[in-house]
Parts: C-alpha cells; sequence; structure tokens
C-alpha cells in the first residue's frame, strides 16, 4: 500500500489525459484503505475531494458524482458543528458539485450548487477580504468569488435564465480583468476560461462580433506562451489544453457562423480553419489516451473543422472528417439532454441591458489587449451611460475618456482628438456636478493636444470653437 500512495504522490495534480484513467484505479484502490484506516470526518472528507476527482478525470461521472455529495454532506455536518470552520472549504464542494451536476444534465440542480458556492465565496471575501487564511492574498480572493460567479452565471443562462446569468458573468469579467490588469499571468487561466463561456452567451444572444471578440480573447489567454510570442508548437504547452482546444474550436464555429459581422477584409475561412486544425490536433492525442472522458471534446471539434474544410472548399476532406465524427459519436455513450429546458422571458429592456452589460464587459477587456480594433466599439456602448447626470455619467465619461487616452498614444491624428473632445466633456460633466476638481486641469490637457496638432500644421481655424469652450 505504501507504494501505491507513493505513485500517488508523485502523478501530476492537473489533468493529464496519458495518466487519469489510471490515477482512477489507482485513487479507488487507495480510497478504500484511506475510509477504512480512520472515523475522522474531516479525513474522510479529503478522501472523497480526490476520489471524486480522480473519478471525473476518467469520465466516470456517476461515480464521481457519489463522491462529491459525500463531501458536501460531511463539510455541511462539519459546519453545522463548528461554524465558520469549513467555509472555505464549503465554496470548492459546491462548485465541484456545480460541475458534476452539469456534467449529469441536471441544470436545476447546477444553479442550485452554484449558488451555494457563491454565498460562501461571499462570505470570505466579506469576512477575510485579504485571504490571508487561505494563503490567497486579496488578488485570489476577488479572483475565487469571481470564478463562483462564472459558474453561477453558466448554470442560469443553462437553466433558462439566461439575463440573470448575463448578469453574473458581466460581473465576473469585469472583476477578473482589473485583476489580470494588475498581474496577468496570475489570472490569464481564469479570465479566459471567463471569456470562453461569455462567448457563447453573446452568440446565443445574437451579438456575433461581441461573441468572436470574447472566443479571440480566450484563445489569446490560454493558448502556450512562447519565449517570442509566437504560435504554438506543441498542443500540451497550455496550462489547459482542452480549454484551450475548445476555445479554438468555438472561434472556429463562430467565424462561421458569424461571417457577415466580421470586420470588412477578414479572412474568415483560414482563421476558421486554422483554429479547428489545431483543435483537433489536440483533442486527438487527449481522446486517444482517455477516450470515455474526453472522445465528446473530439467528436465536437471534428464537427467544426468539417465545416471549415467546407468553407475553404475542401468538400471531399470534410465528408471523411464527418463521416469520422459520426463513427465515434456511434461508440459513445449519449449526452445528457437538456433542450427541454424551458427559456425565461425577460422583457426587451432587462434583457437589452443584460446583454449590453455583458458585451461591454467584452470590450473593455478586447479595448486593452486589441486597442485600434475594440475601442471605438466600447465607447459606443459606453455612450448611452455617459449621457445620463450625476455619478453614472461621470463614471462613463471617465471611462471613454481613458479608452481615447490609450488610443491616441498611436499618434494618429483622429484619435488624438477624440481624446482632447473626450477630456472636455469629461471636464464639463464634472463642472455641472459641481466638482470642480480636475476641472481645469482636463481642460489644459485637451488644449495641449489642440495646440500640438496646430503646431504640426493643422489649421488653427478648425480648433478656434474648442478652444473658446
Amino acid at each position: 500500500m505504501r507504494l501505491l500512495e507513493a505513485i500517488e504522490a508523485r502523478l501530476p495534480e492537473r489533468e493529464h489525459p496519458d495518466l487519469d484513467p489510471a490515477r482512477a484505479v489507482l485513487v479507488e484502490r487507495l480510497a478504500r484503505h484511506w475510509l477504512a484506516a480512520t472515523d475522522d470526518p474531516d479525513r474522510h472528507a479529503v478522501v472523497h475531494v480526490k476520489l471524486a476527482n480522480a473519478l471525473r478525470g476518467a469520465g466516470r461521472y456517476e461515480e464521481a458524482h457519489h463522491s462529491t455529495v459525500r463531501v458536501v454532506a460531511l463539510l455541511e455536518r462539519l459546519e453545522a458543528e463548528r461554524p465558520g470552520s469549513q467555509t472555505a472549504h464549503l465554496g470548492v464542494a459546491y462548485a465541484n458539485l456545480f460541475t458534476s451536476h452539469t456534467s449529469l444534465g441536471r441544470p436545476q440542480e447546477a444553479v442550485e450548487a452554484a449558488g451555494r458556492a457563491v454565498h460562501f465565496e461571499r462570505l470570505l471575501a466579506e469576512a477575510d477580504p485579504q485571504g490571508r487564511s487561505a494563503g490567497l492574498g486579496p488578488d485570489g480572493r476577488q479572483a475565487r468569488y469571481a470564478l463562483a460567479l462564472c459558474d453561477h452565471g453558466q448554470a442560469l443562462a443553462t437553466a433558462g435564465r439566461w439575463a440573470d446569468g448575463f448578469r453574473a458573468h458581466a460581473t465576473a469579467l469585469d472583476v477578473l480583468v482589473l485583476l489580470a490588469e494588475q498581474d496577468t499571468e496570475r489570472h490569464r487561466n481564469d479570465l479566459g476560461a471567463t471569456l470562453l463561456n461569455v462567448g457563447a452567451d453573446l452568440s446565443a444572444s445574437g451579438r456575433g462580433g461581441a461573441a468572436v471578440a470574447a472566443t479571440e480573447g480566450a484563445v489569446h489567454l490560454l493558448g502556450p506562451r512562447t519565449a517570442a510570442g509566437g504560435p504554438p508548437n506543441d498542443p500540451n504547452d497550455p496550462d489547459h489544453p482542452g480549454t484551450y482546444a475548445l476555445a479554438l474550436s468555438n472561434l472556429s464555429g463562430l467565424l462561421l457562423t458569424w461571417r457577415h459581422a466580421l470586420p470588412v477584409g477578414t479572412d474568415w475561412r483560414s482563421r476558421a480553419l486554422d483554429a479547428s486544425t489545431r483543435a483537433v490536433k489536440i483533442n486527438r492525442h487527449r481522446a486517444g489516451a482517455n477516450p470515455d472522458a474526453l472522445a465528446p471534446s473530439l467528436e465536437q471539434s471534428l464537427r467544426t473543422h468539417a465545416g471549415a474544410l467546407e468553407a475553404k472548399g475542401r468538400a471531399a476532406e470534410a465528408r471523411a472528417v464527418r463521416a469520422e465524427a459520426d463513427e465515434l459519436r456511434s461508440r459513445m455513450r449519449p449526452p445528457p439532454d437538456v433542450s427541454d429546458v424551458p427559456r425565461a422571458d425577460y422583457g426587451p429592456r432587462q434583457a437589452l441591458e443584460a446583454t449590453d452589460a455583458l458585451e461591454t464587459a467584452v470590450y473593455r477587456y478586447m479595448a486593452r489587449i486589441k486597442t485600434p480594433v475594440y475601442t471605438r466599439r466600447l465607447v459606443a456602448l459606453l455612450l448611452p451611460a455617459a449621457a445620463r447626470e450625476g455619478a453614472a455619467g461621470l463614471a462613463a465619461r471617465t471611462e471613454i475618456t481613458d479608452a481615447y487616452r490609450r488610443l491616441a498614444d498611436g499618434g494618429l491624428r483622429r484619435d488624438r482628438l477624440d481624446h482632447a473632445e473626450a477630456l472636455v466633456r469629461l471636464a464639463l460633466h464634472r463642472r455641472a456636478m459641481g466638482r470642480a476638481t480636475g476641472v481645469e486641469e482636463g481642460l489644459r490637457r485637451a488644449v495641449a493636444v489642440y495646440e500640438d496638432l496646430m503646431a504640426a500644421g493643422d489649421d488653427p481655424g478648425s480648433y478656434v470653437g474648442r478652444l473658446s469652450a
């Protein structure tokens, strides 16, 4: 038994398709020994967590679910006996229960579990905002809360409450974008996975351009990092190759679906084929090593790849790939069917506000990493809020000004003019609110832009109105 324990201790913590099936057999054997050796409920909870993760990694979802439920029951009992002792563990346990219900096609139960995870992560964020108890630090504590919100958003959307899900995703995305600005490496996988979910949300709501942008952001964050920042060479380079492959496949499908919403001149056919080719390459290896868990991912990516091949005029290859997907599906367990879940009926205004909030959250991030491409779309989404009086309008005006400042750093005349105009409008908004702070400084900065442009040869007459304002 000691030898088995030594082997288990050396296995990598994260998923590994070559090792996960064997890991499940090994941990299952060890779990029986560990559980028989003690009556300590804390120790039993730890063992069931390890067992559930191992079984889930091998595609044994029903068995994993039983252990996950057992973990929650044990921790709830311990929490009742010693209030506050298991709060941190219960947040993670309910997040795992959400994943388990989702994999089994139980959307209503997934909503309840994800909501409980949010509850416990919110308690932790309020009681320990610095994240000292778990050694997370303040950024790690906020990230955990944002990820719980993201799970809840996904669960709500799957259960038909899509507008509520959009709002949860928008909040989570805004938090993770701010955290990634401070430390991209630490938060890139969490932000990438959130953008991946958001891309699917936006596509389902008809916001094709934003869906493509969000999924492009996911691919950018989830992909492997090379010294030169170039394209990936080894499909196992990413931290989470399965999630990266899903992002690539989704991007390919979105490029095919929303090609009419893309900027003029976009080579969507080549981009879709490149993304689907890479997704299939990753998933072939993974499904070959662990078919019970990962064959569905390969089947989905093959179907997207067939569509990309057809778009490039390679019909014979597309037929062969689609036939491979059909043959693969014939050997798989049928996936859970959630198609009959009723879709909640939201009023037009509520639906529009929820979708706009989610799209705005996407462009907040994309305007930072692809400033010339996405800044003006972000500004267009912020303008309705900027027209409001008071603090809400001021916040939007401030964000617009910051966005144009980043754009103006490129030095183009139009962008610099837009930045100056934004500075003026922000100053006037502050003055209308009776806030003197920042008004004079903002106007001086705008005047400096106009003077620079005139010194560069612009007609002074074109700025008389602006300068006099």
